[in-house]
């Protein structure tokens, strides 16, 4: 029985990881308001979900394959 979609756990630091792949989705942290006023939760919170981010982003360009958030 072939599946038409597989989900994968990934590490959003391993650009290899998206080898083989057709599409990406990539489910984005949230973030509030009140997080992006307050540097300490810049620092934790979004400056790694941007980086990620735009991981998946060049991850996603290198193989080839579509990228999607929701």
């Amino acid at each position: 029985d072939e599946a038409r979609v597989r989900f994968f756990l990934c590490d959003l630091l391993d650009g290899a990881a998206a080898r083989g792949c057709y599409g990406i989705f990539h489910l984005a942290s949230s973030c509030t308001v009140d997080c992006v006023l307050d540097p300490q939760k810049v620092k934790e919170l979004v400056a790694p979900a941007v980086e990620g981010t735009l991981n998946v982003l060049r991850a996603a360009k290198d193989v080839g394959a579509c990228a999607g958030w929701w």
